[in-house]
């Protein structure tokens, strides 16, 4: 469990991440992540017309808000990391879907 005094530092780090990441080399990462983890857009998060929650929610909320959208995501991930299943590989995975959120925030920004 991640101790809450250590959550500005990670809000800290996520943000530094996001700052200095260069687009183009994460879509490298990208690729090698959604490998591992799968679709993630399967058809329980597409309404009946196909779009998927994610467009649905920018939307209603914008692109600015798409980035705090994200950046909560990973950060749930991160916090949640390992508690779903309790393996190693859930842990995995859970950190790999936060990074894939912090993908879709770059992607976000850039556009």
């Amino acid at each position: 469990m991640i101790d809450p005094i250590v959550i500005p530092e990670l809000l800290r780090l996520v943000q530094e991440w996001v700052d200095t990441a260069d687009i183009n080399e994460t879509a490298l990462i990208k690729a090698s992540i959604m490998q591992k983890i799968g679709d993630t857009a399967p058809k329980h998060y597409q309404g009946p017309s196909g779009l998927t929650c994610a467009d649905f929610i920018r939307d209603s909320i914008g692109s600015d808000g798409m980035v705090n959208f994200w950046r909560g995501n990973a950060l749930k991930y991160i916090y949640r990391a390992g508690k779903k299943g309790g393996s190693p590989e859930n842990f995995n995975i859970d950190i790999l879907k936060a990074i894939d959120c912090l993908q879709r925030l770059l992607q976000e920004k850039a556009e």
